[in-house]
């Protein structure tokens, strides 16, 4: 059978959009209505995903120190299927256990001069918008959007899931090679210790 409508941009591969500095205010003022919108909808006892409260930039640095994929919702209030994707979708114990190990999230209202910047980068037309973004030194590039994503939790899942299993290998790849970089920091860390205390020491024979 076909595609349902939404699933037919959700395997776009689209190569590093050029992002300006997207600030941390849009992050910070979603981060908080959204909470607020749960909390009503669900009861205060309700553990939604938490999205990343800083600047685009900051999250794809933290998602790259953490060998984690970037996950990016944009919310469009006017969207009649907003509130019911925060909630049915987004809210569920099952997908908050399901991106907190495997994400980090940000999320910015396209009403916002931040959020519709990124839209504008994402090509995001239809919402609830998701994308999934593997960051690197030297820039994004977004493996997946979800454009008019579904408001079922089960569906958001089984997409999130086949993408990560799609590029398993590539995944990995990256997982090493930020691996590489950290072990590599580390030693010339180590290195520099080693020739600062061995100047002390230098020091500490000429004083004597």
């Amino acid at each position: 059978g076909h595609l349902p409508r939404w699933a037919r941009s959700a395997f776009d591969v689209v190569a590093r959009p050029k992002l300006g500095p997207v600030g941390r205010a849009a992050a910070r003022a979603f981060s908080q209505t959204y909470g607020r919108l749960v909390a009503d909808a669900c009861g205060p006892d309700a553990r939604p995903p938490a999205f990343y409260a800083d600047s685009y930039r900051q999250a794809a640095a933290s998602a790259a120190a953490q060998s984690k994929l970037l996950l990016i919702y944009l919310h469009s209030a006017l969207h009649e299927d907003a509130a019911a994707f925060c909630r049915d979708a987004l809210a569920t114990p099952d997908v908050e256990r399901f991106c907190r190990s495997r994400f980090v999230l940000w999320g910015a209202d396209v009403e916002s001069a931040d959020g519709h910047a990124l839209a504008d980068a994402l090509r995001a037309t239809r919402f609830p918008f998701l994308a999934l973004v593997v960051c690197r030194p030297d820039g994004e590039e977004v493996l997946e959007r979800l454009c008019g994503a579904p408001c079922d939790a089960g569906e958001i899942l089984r997409v999130l899931g086949d993408a990560l299993e799609s590029r398993r290998d590539a995944l990995e790849r990256l997982r090493r090679a930020q691996q590489r970089r950290r072990d590599a920091q580390r030693l010339r860390t180590e290195q520099d210790r080693d020739y600062e205390e061995g100047l002390e020491r230098d020091r500490q024979r000429d004083a004597e």
